[in-house]
Order: C-alpha cells, then structure tokens, then sequence
C-alpha cells in the first residue's frame, strides 16, 4: 500500500543535499532519484509548469493504456488458445486482472507522490528559473490521481458486471461514452451495456505483427513521440496519435459480462478502497467515489438482481407445487444425488431449495457487509418451503379442511394427537430408531430379549386401540404412489434439516463473536499452500480464501435462532412422516386380517383351504410396502418400519379368533395355511425367522385337539397363552360343536381358572 507521507519525508529529507546523476547505474534500480532529478532538472529549464499541465492533460489516457496492458499481460499468461478467452468464461482471470491494475494503479500514485512532493520542494527553495511563475503554477493534488484511477476503475467493472439489459438505451450514448471523454457526465460511463462483448471484439486474430520490424521502428517512433510530447518540443502536447487511439477502444474481456462478477471482486474492490482513504482527503463520516460506486451497484442492483432470482425460483416450486401432490413426486436425478453425497432420493425442490441456500451463503462469504441481507432471504424462502411441505403432508394424509379439521386417516390422527404422538416416541422402537440414527447399526449384538419387549409394548398398545372394529377404506392411505412421496418427503425433509442445521452451526452470534468451522463449511476448499486456500463453487466461479471469500460476519442471536427453529421444523416433520409409515404398515396388517379372522367362513370343505384372498392381499401390499422403503429410506428406518410386525400379526390373529364363529377341521388347516403365508412374506422382507407367528400357528393348532386335550395339554406343558386366550379357545369349540353342552363348557371354564393359578402352568 501507497503511503504519501513517507514519500514526502524521504524526498524532504534531502533538502540541502545536492542531487547527481549517477551515469553508471540504471534509472530503475532508483526510479525516485530518477524522476526527482528530471523535476529538477525541468525547473532549471523553466518548464515544470508545461510539466504539469502535461501530466494532468495525459492522465485520463495513461489510466486507460495501464487497463489495456493489464488485460494484455493477463491474456497473454492465460495462453489458453482456441474460442475468445472471454467466450471460455473463466472469472477467476477477472481477480488476477484486478490485482495486476491494483499493483499498477499503486506504482502511479507512488510515482505521483515522488513528483508533487519534488515539485514542492522546489517551490519551497525558490529553484526555478522563474520562481514566480512557478509559485503561480496550479498543481495538482495526489487526490486528483486517486480520482483518475477510481473513475479507470468503475468503467472497467461497468464493462465487466452489464447489470442491466436495456433495450432502448441510446447507442450512441453507449459508442461515444470513453476516457477521453474527461468533462462528460461521469454517468455516461455507467450506463447498462448489452449482454456479451461484439462479434469484432470477440474475434481472435489469426497473427500479430508485434515482433515484425516494422512493428518494432514503429514503438521506437510511438515511444520517441511520448518523450517529445512530455518535454513539450512535440508539435502538440497531446500528440500521441497511437496512444490516443487505443485509449478510444475498450479493452478486450477476459471473461463474459456478468452481474455476477461482482463476487469475485468485491472483497478485493474494498480491500482497495481502504487504501485510497488513507491516502485521499475525506471528510469524515463521507466514503470515496469508487466506495459509493460499488456499495450502490451491490444494494440497488445485484441484491435486487438476486431476490428477482429467487422469487423466480420459488414461483417455479410453487407452481408445480399448485397442482398438488403430484408436484412432489418428482425426483432429482442420480448425478445430482451423487454430487450431493446422498444416499437415497431427494425431492426435486428439496434440492432446488438446497442449492438456493448455498448460493446464498456462498454471496455471504463473497459480500460479507451484506451477509445479513441474503441471510434473511434464507430464512424467508425456508420458512416459504416450509408451509409449502406441510401442506403437501396435509393433503397426503386427506386432511378434509385447510387448518384443523381431522383427517379420518388413523395413522395421521395418531400422529397429530400430542398425547398418542408422545406415547409411540416413548416406546423402545422410537428411542432405537433415534440411537441408530446417530450410530452405526450392530444387529448381531442385539439382545433378542429386549426386541422382544419393545415389540410387545407397541403390539399391545395397537392391538388395545385397532382391534375394536374392522377399519374402513376411508380410515387408511392405500395409495402406492401416495405412500413413496411420504417416504420421499420423509427422507428429504430430514436431509434438507441437518444441512440447516449445519449452516447455522457454522455462523456465529453477535453475542459471542465466536465462529464454529465446520466440516461441511470446508468441504470445497482446496489447500493450494500453508497460506491460501482455494475453494471452487458452482456457475465456473473460483474463489481465493482470504482474497475474495471472506468469513461471514457475527449475525443476530435472532436470525440463529429462526434458522435453529426452521431445521427443527424439518426435523419434525420428517419425523411425523416416519411415524405416519410406521402406523400405516400396522393399520394396513388390521385393515386386512380383521376381516379375513371375522368375516370369512372357516367351516369348508378340502377344496377351499388355501389362504384368505385378504392375507393375500395383505402380502402383496406388505411388498409394496418393502419397495418403497427399501428405494427411499435408510436401512435403520427400514427397520424401525418392519420391525415387530410379525409379533403385531400374531396378536391380531390370536386376539379375534374369538370372533369365529364355527370352525372345522378344513378351516384349521386353512387358517394355519394363512399364517404360514404370512410368516413365509414377513421373513422375506425382514430377512430373519418370524417366530412369533409360529406361536399363532401353535395356537390355532390346539384346535385340532378336543376341549378336554387342550387342559390335559396346559397341565402337561403349562400355559403358553394367557387364560382368555384358551377361553377363547374352549368357547370357539363348543360353537362348533353340532350339540352344544353348556352346563360342561362351564365346567371346563371353572377348571382352566384352576389349572392356570397352579404356579408350575403360569403363563410362560
């Protein structure tokens, strides 16, 4: 960075001291004692007032030659050969030729600052030939540099960022708008340029003469032309018709317009900002003209520009989302899952919305003084999705009204219901499923026992709410298609949370002032040294740590906590989906097998012992169900789904027999072929021997024996089922019977009351 005042300490310290020019040493090893030693040399001449107008006639153009050859110099070290450097859109070449005129635009103002500090050395000492003139001379202040450079500076980025295509703008006004232009209206400069450079600008030439010899006499002209005109024995003072000519032409782009290039120069831009107010005159509390320049295209252009984009992204989400639930069965791809690092499908939106909040907070690190500005378009278009997914959820699960009218849904009222809702979140296979959600799954180290448990808690509680009436049509979600966007709507709404969740962990509170790097904040940078960090982000962008991608500033304790309650959100969400499939499975198992137990004959003959078409129905729905799961949800959930259906199964076949009217041998053999139908599915989709169906299978096989074997059974093994059980079990005999012997029922009633309080045939 250029700091005047040293400059001007050095120069006035050799005050008194004679200066020489030393013939053997070349002028640039001390281009200061060089250029000192001209300024003298022209006040001995009488000519540092022609000096002066000189230089302040030729720095408009000078600022314009120094931005062509920048842009040569980084073209030329971009040598990639082919389309039009600009058409290969590469932005990153948009910072390297910043820095380059940064470095330039800083050896100018330094050269400067040695010049006026030896121009007022000389007025200080009375040097000049003719003092009075001299004392007399207007000169110019280092400020008027800085300008120059500001203003080379702003009609760059107005070429490079075209934030606006308007049709009706004046041509001529675009064409005739140049540096030489030096008492226009500065606004000219400023005025929106159509989208992409001009087919002649783009058009890469076939050969140079650069290195012919007439090209090479020809610079020695051009270069001889400059030093007379700046001695002033030229015909004119301005007479560089090469110079003025390439100071009339717009330099060739290194990559294509885009608003979007502000965030590769931005930080770098402000960076550079501060080192003009330290050196310029500014009043306090006011900013330099390139500062106003930049801040009011961010927050009156490209802001706008970006909640334009959004609103047209979440117009299209909506849009699709109007036309209901079909919306969301649309799937992102599988290179997009797989750039994603996800392992099962994702909603379409859920991705799209994903991609908007990166983009967002990618703008945060490039932007970071309005960090909080894209920060609250986040949380608007989160909070947006986020009705937009329960209404979809709603209407999956029928909900009649638009706010809190029942669904007729068990599943979904169960869910609803806080009391029920917190009763099956307290039961093991929630809690299991939460634990294996945060650690990987060990089925081997399992202990049988506790399965065991956990499923009986839950079968019981099922069994004591579903088993009163057979379920009707209207009170289950049959709908295959309608049950896989619950699924996928599960799995993205749990996906979409943690990520939330993992940006909010990442910023830092006001409060604090303490930032949390994450895993995740990292997981695009590339080391390139010890000291820089490069990180790629989408559209061909590339970002340098430190340079132009910046650590988003501290946020209100506010906005953390809105972005915490949106992941939650999601977060519950995806776990009220879980639990709606969870229920579903096991109203589907009562809305099939209750009436295949209650309503169907089991007094048959041989020909009509195969299964119920209702347990058939059911297996196939149970595979259905299997597809689903396995495509859309992790293993853990699969489990957590499945899981404890055969135990379910079992109670609901041994729990309405007693609802059989009469049954005959025919009708034992069919039902046992029911269970085995049932087991036979079950173990396919679980892959592990569902042994409590053999249970129900051991239980109707009692029917087989007469009412008095089943006591001599009980007294012989001991009680397997519970004394209602085996009730159910004598009185379903005695219906069958062709006479039946009340007076002997009762009998065997008293005796099985007996036979099951002896301690040694408590039920096992």
């Amino acid at each position: 960075m250029l700091e005047q005042g040293s400059t001007e300490t050095d120069i006035n310290s050799k005050i008194g001291d004679e200066l020489v020019e030393d013939l053997n040493v070349d002028p640039e090893k001390d281009s200061d004692h060089f250029m000192t030693l001209l300024i003298e040399s022209l006040a001995l001449l009488g000519k540092i007032p022609e000096a002066i107008e000189a230089i302040k006639g030729r720095m408009k153009m000078e600022m314009s030659l120094i931005v062509h050859r920048a842009t040569s110099q980084v073209i030329e070290r971009a040598g990639r050969e082919g389309e039009p450097i600009a058409q290969q859109n590469q932005p990153h070449l948009l910072l390297e030729l910043f820095e380059v005129i940064f470095d330039k635009f800083r050896g100018v103002a330094h050269a400067h600052s040695v010049i006026l500090a030896a121009i007022e050395r000389l007025i200080g000492m009375g040097k000049d030939r003719e003092a009075t003139d001299l004392e007399e001379t207007n000169v110019y202040k280092i400020d008027a540099v800085w300008y120059e450079i500001q203003f080379a500076l702003q009609v760059l980025l107005n070429d490079y960022l075209d934030y606006l295509d308007v049709e009706n703008i004046v041509s001529s006004k675009q064409t005739s708008a140049t540096f030489s232009d030096s008492d226009s209206d500065i606004s000219v400069f400023f005025l929106p340029r159509r989208r992409g450079a001009s087919r002649n600008e783009l058009r890469t030439p076939l050969f140079r003469f650069e290195c012919s010899s007439s090209a090479i006499s020809m610079n020695t002209y051009i270069r001889e032309r400059r030093q007379e005109c700046m001695a002033g024995t030229g015909v004119s003072a301005m007479d560089d018709g090469y110079g003025e000519q390439l100071h009339n032409t717009k330099p060739e782009l290194v990559c294509r317009p885009d608003p979007r290039n502000i965030t590769v120069v931005f930080s770098p831009i402000m960076e550079f900002v501060k080192e003009i107010e330290q050196v310029i005159s500014v009043q306090p509390g006011m900013k330099c003209t390139l500062y106003g320049f930049i801040t009011d295209y961010v927050k009156d252009i490209f802001v706008e520009k970006i909640k334009f984009e959004i609103t047209e992204k979440l117009e299209a989400v909506s849009h699709s989302q109007s036309k209901g639930v079909d919306a969301f069965k649309h799937l992102a791809d599988a290179n997009t899952l797989k750039t994603l690092g996800a392992a099962r499908p994702l909603l379409q939106s859920t991705v799209t919305l994903y991609h908007l909040m990166q983009d967002l907070k990618n703008l945060m690190h490039n932007l970071p003084q309005y960090s909080s500005q894209f920060l609250e378009m986040i949380c608007k278009t989160l909070t947006n999705y986020k009705e937009n997914c329960h209404s979809t959820y709603k209407e999956l699960l029928r909900y009649s009204g638009d706010r809190d009218k029942p669904t007729k849904i068990i599943s979904g009222t169960w869910a609803k219901d806080e009391d029920i809702s917190r009763l099956l979140r307290s039961l093991p296979n929630w809690t299991n499923l939460q634990q294996q959600h945060h650690r990987q799954r060990k089925e081997e180290e399992e202990d049988l026992e506790a399965i065991k448990i956990r499923n009986a808690r839950g079968s019981e509680i099922l069994t004591s709410n579903l088993g009163e009436h057979i379920l009707s049509k209207s009170e289950v979600l049959l709908d295959v298609g309608d049950l896989k966007t619950l699924a996928n709507l599960q799995e993205s709404m749990e996906w979409f949370g943690n990520h939330i969740r993992l940006f909010s962990t990442g910023l830092s509170a006001q409060s604090t002032s303490i930032s949390i790097v994450t895993s995740e904040t990292q997981e695009r940078i590339k080391a390139l040294n010890p000291h820089q960090k490069e990180v790629y982000c989408r559209s061909g962008f590339m970002f340098l740590q430190g340079k132009n991608w910046q650590e988003i500033p501290p946020v209100t304790d506010e906005i953390l906590k809105s972005l915490t309650s949106l992941a939650e959100d999601f977060q519950q969400l995806a776990e009220t989906c879980i639990l709606v499939l969870h229920l579903e499975i096991r109203c589907h198992c009562f809305y099939y097998l209750m009436p295949a137990v209650r309503m169907s004959s089991y007094v048959c003959n041989m020909d009509a012992v195969d299964p119920d078409p209702s347990v058939i129905a059911l297996n196939k729905d149970l595979t259905s169900l299997e597809e689903i799961a396995t495509a859309c949800l992790a293993q853990h959930k699969f489990r957590y789904l499945f899981e404890g259906l055969g135990h379910l199964v079992s109670s609901i076949l041994i729990s309405n027999l007693a609802f059989i009217k009469k049954i005959n041998q025919n009708g034992i053999k069919k039902m046992c072929r029911n269970i085995f139908a049932l087991q036979q599915n079950l173990t396919n989709i679980t892959l592990s021997r569902e042994g409590d169906l053999d249970k129900a299978r051991q239980y109707y096989e009692l029917l087989y024996l007469n009412q008095d074997g089943v006591l001599t059974l009980i007294v012989e093994q001991g009680a397997k089922y519970t004394e209602l059980e085996y009730t159910n079990i004598l009185q379903l005999q005695a219906r069958s019977m062709t006479v039946r012997d009340n007076p002997a029922l009762e009998q065997r009633l008293k005796r099985l009351k007996d036979i099951v309080k002896e301690p040694t045939n408590a039920t096992t």
